[in-house]
This record gives C-alpha cells, sequence and structure tokens, in this order.
C-alpha cells in the first residue's frame, strides 16, 4: 500500500507540475494576436509561407513595392510577416522556457532521490512532460524552431541531467559504503 501511495503521489506530482508549466507560459507568454486577415477580395490569392516569401497566384512576390499591389495588399503582406515574426517569437520562447524548467526539475528529481521519497520521481516525470510540451508546441504552426535551436538545447539539458545524475547516484561515495570502508 504504501507503494502505491508513493507511486501516486509521484504522479500527481508530475501533473501538476507539468499543468504549472503550461498555464503559466500561456498566461506569461501569450500567443501573437489573430491571423491577419485579407480586407477585400480582389480575385488574386495572396498568402505569405512560414519562410516569409509571399505569393500572388503562386508567383512570388520579390519586390514589396511590387507595383501590381494596392495599398491593402501591401499592408496585408507586412501583417502577415509581422504575425510570422511574432509566431517564431512565442514558439522559440515557450521551448526554451519549458525545457529550462523541464530540466531543472529533472535535475531536483535526481538531486532528491535518496532524500526523499515520492517526490523526486514525480519532478522527474513532470520535468520530461514539460519538455514535452515545451518541443510539441515549437514546432505547431508556421515557424518551427530551428534544428540548431534544439540541438544546443537538448546538449545542455543532457548534460545537466547527467551532471546531476553523476553527483547524485553513483559518481560519488554513498555514506553507507564510505563507513562500511572507515570500519574495514
Amino acid at each position: 500500500m504504501q507503494v502505491a501511495f508513493r507511486l501516486a503521489y509521484s504522479v500527481a506530482v508530475a501533473i501538476l507540475f507539468i499543468l504549472v508549466v503550461v498555464f503559466g507560459t500561456r498566461t506569461i507568454y501569450s500567443e501573437p494576436d489573430d491571423y491577419p486577415v485579407y480586407p477585400q477580395y480582389s480575385g488574386r490569392n495572396i498568402y505569405c509561407n512560414e519562410n516569409n516569401r509571399c505569393y500572388i497566384d503562386d508567383r512570388e512576390i520579390t519586390d514589396p513595392n511590387d507595383s501590381t499591389l494596392t495599398a491593402a495588399e501591401r499592408q496585408f503582406i507586412g501583417a502577415q510577416r509581422d504575425y510570422n515574426n511574432d509566431w517564431d517569437t512565442y514558439q522559440r520562447t515557450v521551448f526554451i522556457t519549458a525545457a529550462v524548467l523541464g530540466v531543472a526539475a529533472i535535475a531536483a528529481g535526481v538531486a532528491l532521490y535518496r532524500r526523499l521519497e515520492g517526490m523526486p520521481l514525480g519532478l522527474v516525470l513532470g520535468g520530461i512532460g514539460a519538455v514535452s510540451y515545451g518541443w510539441a508546441e515549437s514546432s505547431d504552426g508556421p515557424g518551427d524552431v530551428s534544428s540548431a535551436t534544439m540541438f544546443i538545447l537538448a546538449l545542455v539539458g543532457l548534460a545537466v541531467v547527467l551532471g546531476v545524475g553523476y553527483w547524485f547516484l553513483g559518481g560519488r561515495e554513498s555514506p553507507e559504503s564510505a563507513s562500511r570502508q572507515a570500519q574495514a
């Protein structure tokens, strides 16, 4: 019964930590304003892709001062590009925040492993969930976080988790083994 309670407590800590990260990032970092809507129908299909390349009827607009564009179309293209840039920034910020909080929770869970029961597992699971949320949020929509950014953050996170794990789980002598060696 005691093991079941500890496991349930760990799951509760994990779920609540994930919810704090999700709703905290959504509260602090709001998503960009509404997607720009073309103000009037001109019979032409004007759109911009995630790389901020804009098109009229599948023809790329290479000159922002293209003489075939109306003032409303230029304004729409500018708003679309601003929206794409804002969305990229939002996704990057959420990913970095969730990754840092997740790695910190995992490191704290490992550090507390032999000191407390139940909470460390919950922190590790919650950290994994927070990192997963940040990863999923960063790959949702037009501006995915670059692979280089993801690689660097994953590398730093791995270094922190491995360092803390080595220090607290096996890289130093436990108090029991040190006292046994002193008695021998």
